[in-house]
């Protein structure tokens, strides 16, 4: 092969490019929002540093995380919810266990009671 690229430098660069193409285009036809720069600005970085690309994706999925973060805390509290719905399922099976297993002792007592005559 006459043309490699052992370091992988070009393949980076020209994904780099295409994530600053994504985001160029979408400022230019008016698709922009704050997240687009701050992606605009990460992939600038990525195409700067050796190494380092996907700087638009890492931005989208912070966004994700950032406008999604209430239904996240909403699922936990759920999650939380059914904890304690657990636990106390939990506590009244042992309840029924300790009844159930004392009931011969139990048994035994009422049997050892002398009835009046």
């Amino acid at each position: 092969m006459k043309y490699t690229d052992p370091s992988g430098h070009y393949v980076e660069t020209a994904i780099d490019l295409a994530f600053l193409a994504m985001d160029i285009n979408d400022i230019r036809t008016g698709k922009a929002d704050k997240w687009t720069y701050i992606g605009l600005a990460t992939d600038v970085a990525c195409a700067a540093l050796p190494g380092v690309t996907g700087g638009r994706l890492g931005v989208q999925a912070l966004e994700e995380a950032v406008t999604h973060g209430d239904e996240l805390a909403g699922f936990f509290n759920r999650m939380d919810k059914t904890v304690g719905v657990e636990k106390k399922v939990d506590n009244a099976l042992q309840s029924h266990r300790r009844f159930y297993n004392s009931a011969p002792q139990r048994l035994q007592n009422l049997a050892s009671l002398s009835c009046p005559s």
